[in-house]
């Protein structure tokens, strides 16, 4: 088991005390002439120079209409070299912190008129409060003119602007360093990081310098010979919750020079170094509340305390044991009881002891008087220890008065391994800013503190360039290097040295290629060759490699054949601006490709609402998207080229072209939330290999079509859906809106997705052609429309989607041998809904599923069901296995009610010509059941005709109602001339409350074991047919007002049976409904010891019960 590594900031506190300056400020309130843009009445720009300090009188505040063109100007008397500048941001109050600048560019000019660009910031976030950030960049020239432009904020749309700017020459010695502090952190107990950047100057020594008394300096740490670029370095034996002061200064031999501010950080006590994992041991506890609920991480419910009886005080002890080796513990934290009699319960004085062997235990820490605790509350105590221990036993001898139990909800301890281990290092990649450098990451995952190296260049072979970090603790670490060419190939590898050996990183060297040049668009509209509109001012990015950054309300229009381009960042606050690159060639297009490294369309921002329209895309490689679905990207042509768009996470596209268009390999998503949406009217066809997701919610314009819309997925596409609320196709007010699935390709309805919806009026989904499949992972798709279609056909296929329609008039066909629909649920044909008519036919298969028509009771909703003038047709050698059964253990109905009132009229199944099969999997079925209060139901029917066969329900219930509000009646089960119906168990023909109901034998067969018929309720007998046995019961025939059971053969023949023969009106008394034209006194039902059998007028077997 390692130990945590310990990187978690507790506390932090930032501050900036003028101590020692590299240089002086060039400006001064009175020495130069100042101009700026429209501004506050109360704070005008001069306040940016008038080293006023850090109150809100003393600010720039430009008006925010300003924006994307808020500038301050400083004018000397005379040129100056400028080549740095420092800006100073607000004071968090009065929303200060998102009126910090996020992007800006800074100009000099001799005249006001031509400008020249000398730095441009585009990404400047996470402002803290009257927090100043330092910016060097190379300059030669003397300018009078210097222009400070802010392009975008951090959120605010009322105001921008500086606390103050401060603008720096070069240094008055050549070579002399110029340094400035970055960050001082506490990382773990009594640990601290401190980063600084040289800016020029080397190879100098970085020296650190700290203690706890600004401009005393009780310690020091030096990195030897190091080159510009941002360094870093721990140190150690700090008193935790003290606040300490540190700086940095630089040597070589050109001069010595000192950091321009002092920082301040308060040391943390880090992170709790015990994990659920350890070997952890206790006296006698109350299950489950066991010694180790004390370190499992769960201080928010009960089930995560630890409770000891409290007959093992005064030693009621919890032990955490260190395997690995010794830590030296600087503090712990006790968390009292959460629920029951907590403040009683809780610890009032206990014992934290150490020990190295389990045995001879060292007392670290005593406490007598911890009372009034609050529920869950948390108390951290800080020992100063002089030695380290594997073994750590906390033991109470008091709790506050429960005379049952005792314990804690949670033991923290925090420390730092007293052993070294061999190190283990890991690479964690490269981050580009562009112009010219990079910043190589790295964790130390083992073996701290440890000296870091980094080796690189451009000899795979031979890295002859080196940066040195000491005495790293293991965690993340970075390295800054400089001076890179853009497209060139770089190696480098990490070594980490400590007592116990060497390590590096694995497969090295590991290479990375130099960015290009980075472009920001400055201009408010205007043409994409323009010089004049990008930061450089010199050229527009028309090389391969170039990365565009566009960050506020701009229109850019593309007049040539085409721009290339490597990156492109659209960036801004605005929460109804937007970016729009149109295309006025015909032939215009933006060409992505990146010899860098990926090409990149990043569109995540900090607004809401704006979108980014694109003219036709070439991609001559990848191109990483991303994006929210706030800040969407809109396709309106198309993408040709061998490169692919690959979504990111969270990244939305819009299809909007202006013509139809076919995206063939075009999208690939790294996630499921990478989503598509077909946004406009229009025809979308999907060819090649398409892996994205589409989106909806249950509002119209976020459905993935929109009305008039098409969507074509051609041969061997994989588009996979998955969203956390509804996956929507269509949805109410979408029309005309259209899916196909078609030619071998796949739609891929993946497990994070609820439900689609075919809704709206007038929509299509089809799935068509051997291969063409929508799978969806076990759930549903619901017709909740008017006049909507679904075809499944030509060995189309739906996988494990169960299915409803609950709108009207809906056409639902399966069709054509091969054809497939595996349900894993309800298939449903009018759930409280009407006129809507399903074929299943020409050798299609509907499986796996229970089959209703005319509503049903819910599977996953409150018992809808119901309605009118629904249909099911099964023919022509198709086959519906309605085999799932449900909580009523029905496995499919005709006239299934299931909501209070809601009526269930004439709704039919019928399963007609040769090897046609609805196979009910030995579940019963339904003809016309009446569930809930006050429904009602009647002229349902079931009809099996010319070869068809409706077989294997476990029974058969006709006109059933389940209370005494229900009715039903006048349902039917038809056995037409060819049709067989066989029911593996009874047939009950009506219910005490219902009337009419009947089973119909006309030409066709009908067999069961039992036949139960309620009064007035019966079989009817269509004279004439021709089925010698149509209908056989081969165990009992009941009636309602007698029963007929025949014994067993074995039994003889028992006394008033045999031979015994009943008159006509014997029979209709009985309840046996003949055909109107046959004339009573020509039937006779006789019983004798074998059969119960009905003849007619010569001994032609009609209805044998044997």
């Amino acid at each position: 088991m390692k130990y945590k590594t310990l990187f978690i900031l507790l506390t932090i506190f930032v501050t900036h005390v003028h101590y020692a300056r590299a240089q002086h400020d060039l400006t001064t309130p009175d020495g130069g002439v100042i101009t700026y843009c429209s501004s506050h009445g109360s704070y005008p720009g001069k306040y940016a120079f008038d080293d006023g300090g850090t109150g809100d009188g003393s600010r720039w505040l430009a008006n925010g209409s300003a924006l994307p063109n808020a500038w301050v100007q400083y004018v000397f008397p005379e040129a100056v070299t400028v080549s740095g500048y420092r800006v100073f941001g607000f004071a968090s109050s009065n929303n200060g912190l998102a009126r910090d600048p996020k992007a800006w560019y800074f100009e000099g000019s001799n005249d006001g008129i031509s400008w020249t660009p000398l730095d441009t910031q585009i990404n400047q976030t996470g402002w803290t409060s009257l927090q100043s950030r330092l910016f060097y960049f190379d300059n030669e020239t003397a300018f009078t003119h210097y222009r400070f432009t802010i392009t975008a904020t951090n959120g605010a749309n009322d105001y921008t602007g500086v606390q103050e700017l401060e603008f720096y020459g070069n240094p008055n010695v050549p070579g002399v360093p110029l340094v400035t502090t970055e960050v001082g952190e506490g990382i773990s107990t009594g640990k601290a990081a401190l980063s600084a950047t040289l800016v020029l100057g080397g190879p100098s020594d970085l020296i650190f310098h700290w203690g706890d008394q600004p401009g005393v300096w009780d310690d020091t740490t030096t990195l030897s010979n190091v080159m510009p670029g941002t360094h870093s370095t721990n140190i150690s034996d700090l008193d935790i919750f003290r606040t300490y002061y540190w700086t940095v200064s630089a040597h070589n031999n050109h001069g010595d020079i000192w950091a321009p501010t002092t920082n301040s950080f308060v040391s943390a006590t880090g992170s709790d170094i015990t994990n659920p994992d350890g070997v952890i041991t206790g006296c006698d506890s109350l299950s489950p509340y066991l010694p180790a609920r004390a370190f499992d991480d769960n201080t928010t419910t009960e089930g995560g305390r630890w409770l000891a009886y409290a007959t093992n005080m005064p030693n009621a002890w919890v032990q955490y044991e260190f395997t690995q080796g010794p830590y030296l513990l600087r503090a712990y934290s006790v968390r009292g009881l959460r629920s029951n009699s907590y403040a009683a319960r809780s610890p009032k004085a206990w014992t934290l002891s150490g020990s190295t062997n389990g045995t001879d235990w060292v007392e670290l820490d005593s406490q007598n008087s911890q009372t009034k605790w609050g529920e869950g509350e948390k108390r951290t105590f800080t020992l100063d220890p002089d030695a380290s221990f594997t073994h750590f036993r906390f033991t109470i001898s008091e709790n506050n008065g429960d005379a049952a139990y005792t314990g804690v909800q949670e033991l923290e301890l925090f420390g730092f391994p007293d052993y070294v281990a061999h190190p283990e290092i890991i690479s964690a990649g490269v981050e580009q800013t562009g112009g010219g450098t990079a910043m190589l990451k790295g964790s130390l995952l083992e073996g701290g503190p440890a000296d870091i190296y980094v080796a690189w260049g451009e000899n795979q072979t031979s890295l002859n360039q080196t940066n040195l970090m000491l005495s790293v603790f293991n965690g993340t670490f970075e390295f800054n290097i400089a001076g890179l060419i853009p497209f060139e190939t770089y190696y480098y590898t990490f070594f980490a040295i400590n007592s116990e050996g060497r390590a590096e990183i694995e497969d090295a060297p590991l290479s990375f290629v130099a960015d290009g040049e980075h472009f920001t668009w400055i201009g408010t509209s205007g043409n994409w060759e323009d010089p004049a509109k990008w930061s450089q001012g010199t050229r527009y990015p028309d090389n391969p490699g170039d990365l565009v950054f566009i960050n506020t309300i701009r229109t850019i229009t593309l007049n040539e054949p085409s721009a290339t381009i490597g990156v492109i960042t659209l960036s801004g606050p605005y929460a109804q601006g937007h970016v729009v690159i149109t295309n006025s060639n015909p032939d215009g297009q933006i060409v992505f490709d990146n010899p860098a490294g990926r090409a990149f369309i990043n569109a995540n921002v900090g607004g809401s609402a704006p979108y980014v329209i694109y003219p036709n895309l070439l991609l001559n490689e990848d191109v990483d998207v991303s994006g929210t679905e706030s800040w969407q990207i809109y396709l309106r042509g198309g993408v040709s080229g061998q490169g692919r768009l690959v979504m990111q996470q969270g990244s939305h596209v819009r299809l909007a072209p202006l013509v139809d268009t076919v995206y063939e390999n075009v999208f690939e998503a790294q996630s499921p939330t990478a989503y598509l949406h077909i946004a406009e009217p229009g025809r979308v066809i999907f060819k090649g290999t398409n892996t994205v997701s589409f989106h909806g919610n249950w509002s119209d314009n976020s459905c993935a079509l929109k009305s008039n819309a098409e969507l074509v997925l051609d041969g061997g596409v994989t588009t996979n859906i998955s969203v956390s609320d509804r996956s929507l196709f269509t949805y109410h007010g979408i029309t005309n809106a259209s899916l196909s699935i078609i030619n071998g390709a796949s739609l891929i309805n993946s497990s994070g997705g609820l439900t689609t919806y075919l809704s709206g009026i007038g929509n299509q989904f089809t799935i068509a052609g051997t291969g063409s499949t929508w799978a969806f992972s076990g759930r549903p798709i619901y017709e909740t429309g008017t006049s909507n279609k679904l075809n499944v056909v030509d060995g189309g296929l739906i996988d494990r989607a169960y299915f409803s329609t609950r709108g009207n008039f809906a056409k639902i066909r399966i069709a054509d041998g091969g054809t497939l629909w595996n349900v894993g649920g309800r298939f449903c044909i009018g759930r409280a809904s009407s006129y809507n008519i399903a074929e299943i036919t020409d050798g299609a298969v509907v499986s796996n599923c229970g089959a209703y028509v005319g509503g049903r009771t819910g599977y996953d909703d409150s018992n809808i069901g119901g309605g009118l003038n629904n249909s099911l047709l099964i023919s022509n050698g198709a086959k519906l296995y309605s085999t799932l059964g449900d909580q009523l253990t029905d496995g499919g109905g005709v006239g299934v009610s299931g909501r209070d009132i809601l009526p269930t009229y004439n709704n039919t199944l019928e399963v007609t010509d040769d090897e046609s099969l609805l196979d009910l999997g030995n579940h019963n079925f339904n003809i016309g059941y009446m569930q809930k209060t006050d429904a009602t139901g009647a002229w349902n029917r079931v009809t099996a005709s010319s070869g068809g066969v409706i077989t294997n329900a476990a029974n058969l219930r006709i006109g059933r109602v389940s209370g005494s509000s229900q009715e039903s009646w006048s349902n039917c089960l038809q056995a037409a001339k060819g049709g067989n119906i066989s029911i593996n168990n009874q047939i009950t023909v009506g219910d005490e409350r219902s009337t009419g109901n009947r089973i119909s034998i006309a030409g066709g067969r009908i067999s069961a074991k039992k036949l139960f018929i309620h009064h007035e309720n019966g079989i009817a007998v269509e004279l004439g047919t021709e089925v010698p046995v149509p209908a056989e019961f081969s165990e009992t025939v009941t009636f309602e007002t007698e029963t007929l059971v025949w014994p067993s053969l074995q039994d003889g023949v028992k006394e008033g049976v045999g031979g015994t023969i009943l008159t006509a009106s014997e029979i209709i008394d009985g309840g046996l409904e003949l055909a109107p034209e046959v004339d009573p006194a020509l039937w006779k039902l006789v019983k004798t010891n074998t059969s119960i059998a009905l003849y007619y007028h010569l001994p032609a077997s009609i209805i044998v019960v044997r």
